[in-house]
């Protein structure tokens, strides 16, 4: 995100969904869904109300490819390192292997490398 989308969006001013939707970009539908679905947080009281700094959260989220030393690949959304190793440490993320067919856990002790995906 680049500092002139930071400056359209006001970290503490509340949007509904057409609000939100013109400044993200994104279709009204989809960005419902994502609401729904809890890809950014919001309250949904009559209609959506979303807080502008977590327009901005979403608008942060960084994606990282995970290879465990198994050499099993995935990805993994997280808003930073220190976010994406706290994630990681609860042992809840984790990609089934095409080859073994065996689950295998994203843990800190597993995990060969770690690379940011760039836009």
């Amino acid at each position: 995100m680049s500092d002139n989308d930071e400056r359209k969006i006001d970290p503490y001013r509340v949007y509904n969904i057409e609000e939100a939707s013109k400044v993200l970009g994104m279709n009204p539908q989809t960005l419902s869904d994502y609401l729904r679905d809890g890809r950014i947080e919001a309250q949904k009281i009559g209609e959506w109300k979303i807080l502008g700094k977590n327009l901005i959260d979403f608008l942060s989220v960084k994606t990282y490819v995970i290879v465990t030393k198994q050499g099993v690949k995935g990805t993994v959304k997280a808003m930073n390192q220190e976010e994406l190793y706290k994630k990681l440490s609860t042992g809840a993320y984790g990609v089934v292997s095409r080859n073994s067919k065996t689950a295998i856990q994203y843990t800190p002790e597993n995990i060969k490398e770690i690379v940011e995906l760039k836009d």
